[in-house]
């Protein structure tokens, strides 16, 4: 081969390479902008996660104050509930010589 040829090879073998490393590098620039956005968007989503996490506590605390108060309630509902059980249980007892009369009269 006449070195004319050999040097026209090499020069496109070189010409070669560098588009290749202009190509990566160009790839590189638009992956690190890509991971840049991404990093801000992550930090933002990961700001918003942490403050639902302590509206999250907020939320528990509140929810086991109601839970609380709910048990107080329930507990105050049966005392309720007995002395109702009770009443009804004197009423029945009191108003059972009047249902005898009354279904000793009704008989006539």
């Amino acid at each position: 081969m006449s070195g004319w040829a050999l040097l026209i090879i090499g020069l496109a073998s070189l010409a070669l390479v560098l588009a290749m490393l202009v190509w990566l590098a160009l790839r590189a620039w638009r992956l690190t902008r890509h991971g840049i956005a991404v990093a801000r968007s992550t930090g933002a989503v990961a700001g918003e996660v942490a403050g639902r996490a302590g509206g999250l506590e907020v939320s528990l605390s509140r929810l086991q104050t109601n839970a609380d108060q709910l048990r107080a309630n329930l507990v105050r509902l049966q005392a309720t509930a007995e002395r109702f059980r009770v009443l009804a249980d004197a009423l029945g007892d009191a108003l059972a010589p009047y249902r005898s009369v009354r279904s000793f009269f009704g008989k006539w």
